[in-house]
């Protein structure tokens, strides 16, 4: 994996979005518990609405796993490299 370490600024946004070698997008957020969570991401998946993306998750999570959804402006996904 590529990512090590990340820092921000306390005003920035409590997630942190990368893509490790092989191209696979990833995300790390913060839960609304206040815990941090990290897991693969799909950016191929957005959704029009939250609601339309929770319902995209829940097509995603079988066997006992969880997900979160996350908003983020398409500007700041990674770029492929």
């Amino acid at each position: 994996m590529s990512l090590v370490a990340a820092s921000w600024q306390a005003d920035a946004p409590a997630y942190v979005l990368a893509t490790v070698d092989g191209g696979r997008a990833i995300a790390v957020l913060c839960t609304p518990a206040g815990r941090w969570a990290a897991c693969n991401a799909f950016p191929d998946k957005s959704s029009p609405t939250r609601r339309a993306a929770e319902h995209e998750l829940q097509k995603l999570l079988k066997r006992g796993r969880r997900g979160h959804v996350l908003e983020v402006p398409e500007d700041c996904w990674p770029v492929a490299q």
